[in-house]
């Protein structure tokens, strides 16, 4: 076949979440990707499925000629989180239809003399170093990683921050990414209002505009969890293994305020793998630990840090609460 820009159209059934899908070239390197990742043993990068009964159109525009593969997997089956996938050109032209997937479909595309080969195309892998959750105006350090789909190798690109529509940084790379390869790209440290409508953009790759939507761009908002008040209720509801147990509050500057628990686990968080419930500090099983922290400065950020000895450990069984005055947050 010729025609290099493809068309995937997917329907969702009743359970979306365990549906995903790739496209990988010849070298096996996954150059588009949709679905929750999670079903094939790879990190959850956020693009799990939730609308079910939907229809979703992706663009796929490959390089040009090469080897191509497209897997979609459906983990419970039959149908049952995938209705249909249909793959075609730009005219509309079928290429690839499978309206029943039982677990896994896999379709081969051989492209030689591509009618409309792309040189240059980028798109943002992923990105490291942002913070779980936002808490005040301070400097951030964070990296992408830039994916080359096109067949001209990437030596200049462009990315742009903003926050809120508001320019934060235009950051200028230069380098060498061949076709289907990476790299990453560190920014300079940058100072964030709020946390919220955070977007990451490529303005250009090789001096031209990309013109390829593919995750040109990610926006990102960083939850913040505000107190009015200087004091707040901590409870943890521990359960038979709860002396394994150590947590700790901290200031911005890394400082102690507050802390409990099995100090023999202490804030290096499970270096003991040997815990036990005669050891300075642990709890008894079961135990529900209730504390107020009265902050000492109602300006600063404070991280609570909760710790067991043995990473196998039932987290999952263990409540924090964060109770404040008027306020009050489960992280479940």
């Amino acid at each position: 076949m010729t025609e290099n820009r493809l068309r995937l159209e997917l329907k969702t059934n009743s359970l979306p979440d365990g549906v995903y899908w790739q496209v990988t070239n010849s070298d096996s390197t996954i150059l588009y990707k949709g679905g929750n990742a999670t079903v094939i043993g790879k990190e959850d990068d956020g693009g799990t499925y939730t609308g079910s009964n939907t229809v979703y159109t992706i663009w796929i525009p490959l390089p040009g000629d090469g080897c191509y593969s497209f897997s979609v997997y459906d983990k419970n089956g039959v149908n049952a989180g995938l209705d249909y996938f249909t793959i075609t050109g730009p005219s509309g032209e079928v290429l690839a239809h499978d309206g029943y997937v039982s677990f896994y479909a896999r379709e081969l595309f051989n492209i030689q003399q591509a009618n409309h080969p792309i040189a240059n195309n980028g798109a943002i892998n992923k990105v490291y170093g942002l913070p779980a959750a936002f808490c005040s105006q301070q400097a951030y350090s964070f990296s992408i990683d830039l994916l080359n789909l096109g067949e001209a190798n990437i030596t200049q690109a462009e990315i742009e921050i903003l926050e809120n529509n508001q320019l934060v940084a235009s950051v200028p790379w230069s380098g060498d990414i061949h076709p289907g390869e990476q790299a990453n790209i560190a920014f300079p440290a940058l100072t964030f209002d709020t946390g919220k409508d955070i977007v990451i953009r490529i303005v250009s790759v090789n001096g031209s505009t990309d013109a390829y939507a593919y995750q040109n761009e990610l926006t990102i908002d960083l939850p913040q969890h505000l107190s009015n008040d200087d004091v707040i209720s901590m409870k943890i509801k521990l359960d038979p293994w709860g002396y394994e147990n150590y947590w700790q509050l901290t200031n911005s500057a890394g400082d102690v305020v507050y802390s409990g628990g099995n100090t023999k686990v202490g804030p290096d968080g499970g270096g003991l793998k040997n815990a036990l419930s005669t050891d300075p500090g642990a709890y008894a099983p079961g135990t529900l630990v209730k504390v107020d922290f009265q902050l000492p400065d109602l300006h600063d950020c404070y991280s609570f840090y909760s710790l067991i000895a043995m990473a196998m450990a039932c987290i999952q069984d263990r409540m924090l609460r964060l109770q404040k005055k008027r306020q009050e947050a489960d992280l479940q």
